[in-house]
């Protein structure tokens, strides 16, 4: 049979299964070209978003200037202390008191002290004053002095809670020691619990405080090196360091649990209801964080001990160091960070439970920690960090004069030469700081705006 050849029309699409054949002048539909507009469009667009990121993430040198008039002035050998948390006002400590000002440098309130060498303690946006081997300890938040409290004997360590609660460690004669803890408030408590068992400062304008705790500690080698109270008030941790070498330990570390209540601690030695043993090890720091985690910081490792309602203490988790500790900051109770300095004789390891994740055996150092044990962010800054604070989701460390702004997923926001600086921090935000050398201090901003 002879094969017949249909001639097709131009624009129509064959059958299935024939070939299809381009159409030379075919009109392109409308929508093809509103996509090819759209994508041209954007391509523009992608590549200045990409170039700011990578400026940002790499900004070497940032320019800053006044924010407001009003600068604050002290002198050389004021001891002058700077703190902020999530606030756009900023505490200020010298010799001569404290005091609460504003962005713009007006005081908000003023507490005139006389202080030799002052030491401020915070957590959130409390702060706690004293001095070195002082009598006297001043507390104070947002609204001013909560209360003040004196001692017979002199003060060896502090901390101060977000609750305005403040633990002191006092050395005794005899060398004995006593862990003792002060609420806010005018009462004495119950006169048939020696805790309580305060006298009570009758003069005028001074508010005075409750003792909520009163434990005295004698025994041979044993040292309390720190103490705090939970952000609930409930549950009071001292770390001691044990040197009598037991066991085959050079030393020991002994973290003590200890209910502030009388009838959470009824039928307990002593108020104590858990401790915890870490041989070989040198603790430096407890510190209750969110949720009554206790962070426990020695000389090797970094541990999270959390108290549980069976009286029971959970090890959380651990960080196993390989380099000395620089410097250490707190993100209210949120979180921490450290600077890593030289490296550790004999480590080999570091892990961070329960991610088993390593970090650099690597000096000059920053990194970012949640509550939970999971390292956030890291930066390498190069350098011995001569400073380190935390707020607004961002660390701010200093080296050699020069000052690295990171957040907490470790992006460089900006470095900031300032080689007279005494002192740094946010107030406000990450863009804008307080700059205290050794004469004054000023608010200043990123860019001026």
């Amino acid at each position: 049979m002879k094969k017949v050849r249909v001639k097709r029309k131009k624009g129509v699409i064959p059958p299935r299964g024939k070939k299809r054949t381009p159409v030379l002048g075919r009109r392109v539909s409308g929508r093809r070209i509103l996509w090819k507009r759209v994508f041209c469009a954007l391509i523009p667009v992608a590549v200045a978003l990409a170039v700011f990121f990578w400026i940002t993430g790499h900004q070497t040198t940032a320019v800053f200037r006044a924010a407001e008039d009003g600068a604050v002035s002290y002198g050389a050998d004021s001891g002058a202390a700077f703190y902020s948390y999530r606030s756009k006002d900023f505490f200020f400590c010298t010799k001569d008191g404290v005091q609460y000002l504003s962005a713009k440098g007006e005081k908000l309130w003023d507490d005139p002290l006389s202080l030799t060498a002052p030491i401020l303690s915070a957590k959130c946006g409390v702060i706690a004053v004293s001095e070195v081997r002082g009598r006297a300890v001043y507390v104070y938040d947002a609204n001013g002095k909560l209360f003040e409290q004196r001692f017979d004997d002199p003060i060896l360590t502090f901390s101060v809670n977000q609750a305005g609660i403040v633990t002191v460690i006092l050395q005794k004669p005899a060398d004995k020691y006593s862990i003792e803890a002060y609420a806010p408030g005018d009462s004495p408590g119950d006169p048939s619990d020696n805790r309580s068992d305060v006298r009570l400062d009758n003069r005028p304008g001074i508010r005075n405080a409750r003792r909520i705790l009163y434990n005295e500690w004698l025994r041979p080698n044993i040292y309390p090196v720190s103490a705090d109270i939970s952000p609930d008030g409930r549950i009071a941790a001292i770390g001691f360091l044990d040197v009598n070498m037991d066991a085959g330990a050079d030393m020991t570390s002994n973290i003590t649990f200890l209910y502030i209540n009388q009838e959470e601690a009824r039928g307990l030695i002593d108020l104590a209801f858990a401790s915890e043993k870490r041989p070989d090890q040198m603790i430096n720091t407890v510190r209750f964080m969110e949720n009554n985690k206790l962070l426990t910081v020695y000389d090797e490792t970094i541990e999270c001990l959390h108290p549980q309602p069976d009286n029971s203490i959970q090890s959380a988790w651990t960080i196993h160091l390989r380099n000395q500790i620089d410097r250490l900051a707190y993100a209210g109770d949120q979180g921490f960070a450290f600077t890593t300095g030289d490296s550790l004789i004999g480590e080999s390891l570091i892990g961070d439970s329960p991610t088993g994740a390593s970090l650099p055996d690597k000096s000059g150092c920053l990194y970012f920690y949640s509550m939970t044990g999971q390292k956030t962010g890291a930066y390498a800054f190069g350098g011995k960090a001569d400073s380190l604070s935390l707020d607004w989701n961002s660390a701010l460390v200093g080296s050699g004069g020069d000052y690295y702004a990171v957040s907490g997923r470790g992006r460089l926001l900006w470095k900031y030469a300032a080689r007279d600086a005494r002192q740094i921090i946010f107030v406000g935000n990450s863009r804008s700081i307080l700059l205290g050398d050794d004469h004054s201090a000023a608010v200043m901003r990123l860019g001026g705006k």
